[in-house]
Formats: C-alpha cells, structure tokens, sequence
C-alpha cells in the first residue's frame, strides 16, 4: 500500500492547531507537575490521537473504494 498524503477540512486543521497550542501552553506546567496541566495535556493528546485514527480510518475506506 502506497503513502497517501492527509488531507484534513478547516475545521479539522484549526482544531488540530488549537490542541497542539494548548498542549505547548502547558506542557511545561504539566513537566513541572501541575496535575491539571498534566489532565490538559492528556485530554488534548488523546483528541490529537482520534483525530489521526479517523483519518486513517477514513483513508482506508477511500482506498477501499476506489478500487
């Protein structure tokens, strides 16, 4: 199977740029020890994570049906 490039909406790539902006707001909080920066840190690495899982997922059903 080929490397097919990601392709994401407006909507998809603000969000995936408000995550990773707040997850660099805070990581140094988080580094530190600060337990809600550490939650807000998480919670953004897993919106982050299902993000990319759809994507993929979605990447397959393309390739599924172009054939």
């Amino acid at each position: 199977m080929t490397q097919q490039t990601k392709t994401y909406n407006i909507n998809t790539m603000n969000k995936i740029k408000e995550l990773t902006d707040l997850i660099a707001n805070h990581q140094p909080q988080a580094d530190a020890g600060h337990t809600g920066s550490k939650q807000i840190v998480m919670n953004a690495q897993m919106q982050l994570d299902e993000i990319e899982s759809n994507a993929k997922a979605q990447m397959v059903l393309i390739s599924l049906f172009a054939c």
